[in-house]
């Protein structure tokens, strides 16, 4: 059963039974194989469902969101009617499920869709921290730092058996919990899973730059022939979302890009730091996180255009962390700098503009803007190079461009963030 649905009173009660007959269509057409609908009986309806859908909801969820949506609670309703090892066929409403049940299902249908846009909590995972966190650290109403020692604190749930070995939320991992509006959605593409990343990505790029996380070697798979190191183990990880707004809480997954996985089961907190060991020994660990973590939280929260450009900029600046390709890594330090530096409204020379400002944001004196204006201008002679096609690869001289780029960068989002008014909060 779903929670209170404010959406929907909003609603002309024309529009939501125009919805209803629309669901109520998609049924009566679907034909099931395999225990599954099938696309071609029902994309036309669906289509028609969505278009009428997204007249309201497109900030939140798009057509395939609205397929993804059908599919699964279809399946879940064949699921309850036929058993879990079932492979039914036939006409979903007329001979699987019936009258009865097709209309709580349309009902399902209905109030979910309408009930878009949805509170849900998002968790992230940093597999790779090494000892026990305080927790919760909380650090606003919508973000925190969490991890559960019992399976009764484990939200959704905590079920492990031999058949079903992969746990959706595990004991003792830590997380990033962050809350969402939105869908809880298994595809990377839904607009939610997209702001909850980038959310992520700004508290990690904070983290890594201001030394609270560091990157540790890499976990090796095996040994191969003569005892050589073989591959690099790279553990798949997962978005877990939890929807609280039904009888017993949703749990959605969606598995996050490789890149992305490789980081983060090789991220630990910088436990070497003097002042983490420090505030670890005096029990103020969750205190120093906080503090450290403080700015990039406001900015995560804070709106406005220039809040917008610092976000893009850290973004792009993580996305050179985590990629193998550094003449990909380089590039996307050139954007994060365009992001942070540029103005989309300048038609004048690009590369003089950018070099001029990022010297004047970074420099307090004539021989340092003078030195960056240099560097800079290097820089972008190697970007431009790459870009039109001059040349595939930054070469052996050209890789200290990239350390240069990723260190002014993290410099120029750092004095950014600071020039911000976040204003009481």
């Amino acid at each position: 059963m779903l929670g209170p649905s404010r959406e929907r009173e909003k609603l002309d009660p024309n529009r939501i039974e125009r919805i209803e007959n629309k669901i109520r269509g998609t049924l009566k057409n679907c034909i099931v194989k395999d225990g599954w609908p099938q696309y071609e009986s029902i994309y036309v309806h669906l289509e028609s469902l969505s278009k009428e859908i997204l007249k309201d909801k497109k900030e939140w969820i798009d057509s395939s969101d609205v397929f993804s949506i059908f599919y699964d609670f279809a399946y879940e309703a064949i699921k309850a009617v036929t058993g879990e090892q079932s492979a039914s066929e036939g006409n979903l409403w007329d001979e699987i499920l019936g009258e009865h049940n097709s209309q709580v299902l349309t009902d399902k249908l209905r109030d979910y869709l309408l009930s878009i846009p949805r509170e849900f909590y998002a968790y992230l995972p940093l597999p790779g921290i090494t000892k026990n966190l305080p927790t919760p650290i909380i650090f606003s109403q919508d973000t925190s730092i969490v991890s559960f020692m019992e399976a009764d604190q484990v939200p959704g749930g905590y079920h492990r058996s031999l058949l079903s070995p992969e746990n959706k939320l595990d004991l003792g991992k830590v997380y990033i919990k962050q809350r969402m509006v939105g869908h809880a959605s298994r595809r990377l593409e839904n607009a939610g899973n997209k702001i909850t990343i980038n959310k992520f990505k700004i508290i990690l790029q904070q983290g890594m730059a201001k030394g609270l996380f560091k990157q540790t070697r890499e976990g090796i798979a095996g040994l191969g022939l003569f005892g050589l190191l073989t591959h690099h183990q790279i553990k798949k990880l997962t978005i877990v979302s939890i929807d609280e707004g039904f009888a017993e809480p949703k749990t959605t997954t969606a598995e996050l890009p490789i890149d992305l996985c490789r980081l983060l089961g090789n991220l630990d907190i910088s436990w070497d730091n003097e002042a983490i060991k420090s505030s670890n020994d005096q029990n103020q660990l969750d205190k120093f996180i906080t503090a450290i973590l403080a700015k990039p939280i406001q900015l995560i929260e804070f709106p406005g255009d220039e809040a917008t450009r610092v976000k893009a900029a850290i973004a792009w600046c993580f996305d050179s962390y985590i990629v193998e390709n550094q003449t990909l890594a380089f590039l996307q330090v050139c954007i994060g700098l365009e992001a942070l530096l540029g103005d989309i409204t300048y038609n004048g020379n690009l590369t003089e503009t950018l070099a001029d400002r990022c010297a004047y944001l970074v420099s307090n004196n004539i021989k340092g803007r003078r030195a960056i204006k240099k560097n800079f201008k290097e820089l972008y002679e190697a970007r431009s190079k790459l870009v039109h096609g001059n040349a595939t690869e930054l070469d052996s001289n050209q890789l200290g461009h990239l350390d240069w780029g990723k260190s002014i960068l993290e410099y120029a989002i750092f004095k950014e963030i600071r020039h911000l008014e976040f204003g009481s909060t």
